[in-house]
């Protein structure tokens, strides 16, 4: 049986970023981590509208972020230009996720990934008018295996294509095991003549959970018990007093 074992993952609708805000403590012993870099290949001519960005907590970029997952990993992307020559100009993030887990115990790791992108191209009358907009998000399990791949693509007349989810999985590690998965976003624009092409990317991936019996975590009942005997051997320690007296 393999150290690194797939628990579940699931396709959902509508993106939703306010599903994994927030910030994760890191047990010692697990490590999370995170980079994701422009491809150095991506290029665009001066005068097309072109604005990425990716950042990770205070920590942002145009080009490359890296770090521990302790919050979520954020990517947005603005590609457009009008009445200008754009010849198959691309741009591409590739990101990768190392965890480890040097727990005593088995630990199973949480993880969710929205994606939203959009793509626009409105094409003139002139017959060498041309125009094309086509994204896609991929991502790979800690297998390698391919999870999700959402490919929009519009080249025709005044035309709108878009798609959005989101993905959860679940990852079992074994005690002093490590896994990695990956992912990636490109978008690939073309313009002849009077056209016009427009494009619209975002995601966030989020360390949600990590769930271990190695993990020490005080519940509510247990704090209640807890409590509750600490109060009874209080009250018999100032019986006692009083009855010293």
């Amino acid at each position: 049986m393999s150290l690194k074992k797939i628990i579940s993952f699931a396709l959902l609708g509508a993106f939703s970023c306010s599903s994994m805000a927030g910030l994760i403590k890191l047990p010692d012993g697990v490590s999370v981590d995170v980079s994701i870099e422009l491809d150095e290949f991506s290029s665009f001519v001066t005068t097309s509208r072109h604005n990425s960005m990716v950042s990770l907590g205070s920590n942002s970029s145009p080009t490359s972020v890296m770090g521990s997952l302790t919050e979520p990993l954020l990517l947005s992307s603005t590609i457009g230009a009008t009445d200008v020559d754009v010849d198959f100009d691309f741009i591409a993030y590739d990101f990768t996720v190392n965890i480890s887990n040097m727990l005593a115990e088995s630990a199973d790791f949480f993880f969710s990934f929205n994606f939203d992108h959009q793509a626009q191209v409105s094409i003139g009358n002139d017959v060498n008018d041309d125009a094309g907009a086509e994204s896609a998000f991929a991502l790979n399990d800690i297998e390698d295996a391919e999870i999700l791949f959402s490919n929009i693509s519009t080249d025709f007349l005044e035309e709108t294509d878009a798609d959005s989810g989101l993905i959860e999985s679940v990852y079992r590690l074994d005690a002093g095991t490590t896994a990695s998965f990956t992912g990636s976003f490109q978008a690939t624009v073309f313009n002849f003549g009077t056209g016009s092409f427009f494009n619209t990317a975002s995601m966030s991936l989020a360390l949600t959970d990590i769930r271990s019996d190695a993990i020490q975590v005080a519940t509510p009942s247990m704090l209640i018990v807890f409590l509750t005997g600490a109060l009874a051997l209080i009250g018999r320690r100032v019986k006692s007093a009083q009855k010293g007296k």
